[in-house]
């Protein structure tokens, strides 16, 4: 990997306050020179740091890199739907929930969180296509419509 990418790795690592210091530099560093991931990987996983720091807005940088990065990064699709459901983007929610169900139609946490915004939004058909779908994966049987 080019050494620009790993010392920009490094100066993010050191800008973190939240971090202790010269040993999440050098996890960073480790991950974006050594480590086996790629650079969307490497900022999916300073997102996931942000989002336990609640760091709202700096985490959806980061998932938004992550995915302009690598759009096939699936998780960081449903990470990004699920903050834009957390900062009431209904919408933007919706449509990234829906490509992270496109590459696991059994994931019952992005059916939740998809249902939460179809609601919001007004969305029903939707709403009540996701909770069948849910009910199904709970094993409940499907709501069949009548």
């Amino acid at each position: 990997m080019p050494f620009d990418w790993c010392f920009a790795a490094l100066r993010t690592a050191q800008g973190r306050r939240a971090l202790p210091g010269a040993l999440a530099a050098l996890a960073l560093l480790a991950a974006a020179c050594g480590g086996g991931y790629s650079r969307a990987e490497v900022r999916y996983n300073l997102a996931q740091d942000l989002l336990e720091e609640r760091q709202w807005e700096a985490a959806l940088i980061e998932l938004d890199a992550a995915i302009a990065l690598d759009p096939s990064l699936l998780h960081a699709h449903f990470e990004r739907g699920r903050l834009y459901l957390t900062l009431g983007n209904y919408e933007r929610a919706q449509v990234d929930l829906t490509e992270a169900l496109r590459a696991d139609p059994g994931d019952a946490r992005a059916y939740r969180y998809r249902i939460t915004a179809s609601m919001v939004l007004g969305d029903l058909d939707r709403a009540l296509c996701d909770a069948a779908a849910l009910s199904y994966l709970s094993g409940e049987g499907a709501l069949v419509p009548y």
